[in-house]
């Protein structure tokens, strides 16, 4: 498998084991999300290990999308803060999972919470 990209004309292609792990996992997700139509796709932590810039950019990515629907679990503030902030409100939940007295528990947070909470959003969470 190569990657391949096209300077002033010309292509280059790299062999794939020598691309970053962030344009991999990326390449992952892009193939995922633009091949879905009408799916639901489900990601575990899909901006692990990935340059913030990229985070965000598949944040956005998956906030415009209109043709699936996402589960996606994330320990990560900004990419939380840009799938609220760029996918229509009443498209969008936000669920805390959490473990209290031997039992996995599950909560709604609201919108306009994770908003104020900011880039603080997983401390400021009870």
């Amino acid at each position: 498998m190569e990657i391949q990209e096209e300077k002033r004309g010309i292509a280059i292609a790299y062999p794939y084991f020598t691309v970053s792990d962030t344009l991999r996992r990326l390449l992952f997700h892009l193939a995922a999300i633009k091949t879905a139509k009408k799916s639901v796709l489900i990601f575990e932590e899909p901006e692990a290990h990935a340059f913030p810039f990229y985070s965000k950019y598949l944040a956005e990515l998956i906030a415009g999308d209109e043709n699936n629907q996402y589960f996606i679990s994330t320990h990560n503030p900004v990419f939380l803060l840009t799938l609220v902030e760029k996918t229509p409100k009443e498209e969008v939940q936000a669920l805390q999972v959490y473990w209290e007295n031997h039992q996995t528990k599950v909560r709604i947070l609201e919108l306009k919470k994770i908003l104020e909470a900011d880039y603080d959003i997983f401390f400021e969470l009870q």
